[in-house]
């Protein structure tokens, strides 16, 4: 099996409220709360912080599924939206 694979099975093997959860706790210990999610046509963006900008979704970490951008935001918590950062 290759790892692409086994790394796709790993996050289907975890629910999206459990992918919820953890992005709840990261945003609540260290961003005092915040996080966004954002679900277009054909992906789905999630980044701790608020977001403000078009250029900020832009940067969001993005999947096909929840999960995926999740997983990603996750594995990157220092990306954050600008307001959190003080860029306006």
């Amino acid at each position: 099996m290759g790892e692409a694979k086994r790394k796709q099975e790993q996050v289907a093997a975890v629910t999206d409220a459990e992918w919820f959860a953890q992005l709840v706790e990261v945003a609540n210990k260290e961003m005092d709360g915040h996080f966004t999610i954002m679900k277009f046509t054909t992906n789905w963006r999630v980044c701790f912080g608020t977001v403000e900008w078009r250029e900020d979704i832009d940067q969001m970490p993005v999947g096909r599924t929840f999960a995926e951008a999740a997983q990603k935001a996750l594995a990157k918590p220092e990306w954050i939206g600008a307001d959190v950062k003080g860029i306006s």
